[in-house]
């Protein structure tokens, strides 16, 4: 992942995958569009950037609930890149 982010860049990428795991442990659902402001109002990141953060988060092994669920939002139509997370996930 190359967004040149320092700790604190990482930090709040982590804040926000934690917060959204929160939600579906409770019971709560994911909206891909409430998901996509948290990155782009917390760390300016467009949904073109987010794809490359759900796909390395996912391929490290980290918040992979977070981000099956994410791809989950979309139902059948995913973007192409996240293909492989929507097969692993159904």
């Amino acid at each position: 992942m190359s967004m040149d982010w320092g700790n604190e860049d990482l930090n709040k990428a982590h804040d926000i995958f934690e917060r959204w795991d929160n939600k579906l442990e409770s019971g709560e659902t994911i909206s891909s569009a409430q998901f996509e402001n948290d990155f782009s109002s917390e760390l300016g990141v467009s949904y073109q950037g987010l794809k490359s953060i759900i796909l390395a988060f996912y391929k490290n092994g980290q918040w992979t609930n977070v981000c099956e669920a994410y791809v989950d939002s979309f139902g059948n139509t995913p973007a192409m890149e996240y293909h492989s997370i929507m097969r692993r996930a159904r």
